[in-house]
């Protein structure tokens, strides 16, 4: 029997559980979390996502059991941003099974989600795909996708972390409104990898204020902390800290959110250790609130940073790929 293609709700509920419980690639981006139970709540996750986007949901089949599924939805707060139409492809799942069925099943999910983004008038899309995942990379490539930027993320949990990593003259504090133009003054001098600096699509003015905007989000709209850090009473750097409040109700696992927006430092404090006494303390903060695990991301191009998270008990998790298109 050919493959073919259904919608989520024209798939036996069962069978997509089994295909999210079977999943052998790292959930959440490598956190130790990734047992059953983590993938249950990914499940649901999708499920809630599937249940308000339905029509963008699809499961590839063949003789009546799913091979890939994903869903192709917007991105409204990238989309305010931007004025423009991005989307993203997620919550991609492939059956732990290899061979020529399953690329081909790959092949033809991405291709059904890239058509489903051209008819909703998406301008620009992009996905993940989680390092060991070579089937789903060379999908999203066959399909117009190109390799954006990579990110290792390290993972551990908060009762490693020792208080070793203080440098002398340097304050840790919490942010006031003074400090968001010295982050913004931070982003406009430093220079880091990013889609949307580097694409000569968007205009990389803006897409630095795209991450200097996420600090004052979480200090305005009060979803974490952020901390600044002072080098001799000189802004040095900042990192926000935030609590997965939606997991931790769903599974009762306590962990923060990974963002890639999450710390700066200002290059005259650059290789003074004040990132890792930044995230050190961090980890302070969130030990005081009983958080199990903790997560951080860096460009797999920032072999210093990696070192210094190894260095504060943290170990590999994932390889995390993005890629995008403009359609």
């Amino acid at each position: 029997m050919k493959i073919n293609i259904k919608l989520w709700s024209e798939t036996p509920i069962e069978q997509l559980e089994r295909l999210f419980l079977q999943n052998p690639y790292p959930l959440y981006r490598g956190t130790p979390i990734g047992n059953q139970l983590m993938k249950k709540y990914m499940f649901e996750l999708a499920q809630e996502s599937a249940s308000l986007n339905n029509a963008k949901a699809i499961v590839v089949h063949k003789n009546g059991r799913p091979l890939a599924t994903g869903q192709m939805y917007f991105i409204p707060y990238l989309i305010d941003f931007w004025k423009l139409p991005i989307g993203g492809l997620g919550h991609i799942v492939i059956d732990k099974e290899e061979g020529e069925t399953i690329k081909q099943a790959t092949g033809i999910l991405i291709a059904e989600l890239v058509k489903s983004a051209r008819r909703e008038g998406i301008a620009f899309l992009s996905a993940n795909a989680p390092g060991p995942n070579i089937t789903l990379a060379q999908a999203l490539e066959k399909n117009g996708f190109l390799y954006a930027e990579g990110f290792i993320n390290m993972v551990g949990t908060t009762n490693e972390f020792r208080d070793e990593f203080r440098v002398p003259e340097l304050n840790i504090r919490e942010v006031i409104e003074d400090d968001f133009q010295k982050i913004a003054d931070a982003y406009s001098k430093v220079s880091f990898p990013s889609r949307f600096v580097a694409d000569t699509g968007f205009d990389k003015k803006k897409a630095l204020n795209l991450y200097e905007r996420r600090f004052k989000e979480v200090y305005e709209q009060k979803l974490g902390k952020v901390f600044v850090a002072e080098l001799e009473n000189i802004f040095a750097g900042a990192l926000i800290a935030i609590i997965d409040e939606k997991m931790e109700k769903a599974i009762g696992v306590k962990t923060n959110i990974l963002s890639g927006m999450g710390i700066v430092i200002h290059p005259r404090a650059a290789r003074k250790g004040v990132a890792l006494a930044l995230i050190e303390h961090r980890q302070d903060y969130y030990k005081s609130l009983g958080v199990d695990y903790v997560n951080f991301g860096a460009n797999f191009n920032n072999l210093p940073m990696i070192r210094g998270l190894t260095k504060l008990g943290l170990q590999y998790g994932s390889l995390d790929m993005t890629y995008h298109q403009w359609l």
